[in-house]
């Protein structure tokens, strides 16, 4: 059974959002990209299990920047409307609604 997650509330206090969290400088590129923990913060799941899901292919594809590797919010939270499917599935459903 799919569980559907409200991404804009879970884990993060009433009305925060991932992209409020404050990381310091780079603030502004982490309103577009997530690391592991704060993916993990927005699934309400721990760091450990994100880089399971990814390595068994549950979530989107990753961004990579040099050695950093990031998830684009918008991405996490139209696949999270989805239903959260797996990145297969996640990547033919983009490319049907392109």
């Amino acid at each position: 059974m799919t569980k559907r997650i409200d991404h804009t509330q879970a884990n993060m206090g009433p009305g925060r959002d991932a992209a409020e969290h404050s990381n310091g400088p780079g603030d502004a590129v982490t309103r577009l990209l997530l690391t592991e923990r704060q993916v993990a913060e927005c699934l309400g799941v721990s760091p450990r299990h994100v880089r399971g899901l990814r390595a068994r292919g549950r979530l989107p594809a990753p961004i990579k920047l040099g050695a950093a590797v990031r998830w684009s919010l918008a991405e996490l939270r139209a696949w999270v409307d989805q239903g959260a499917p797996e990145r297969v599935r996640w990547e033919r459903l983009k490319d049907q609604s392109r």
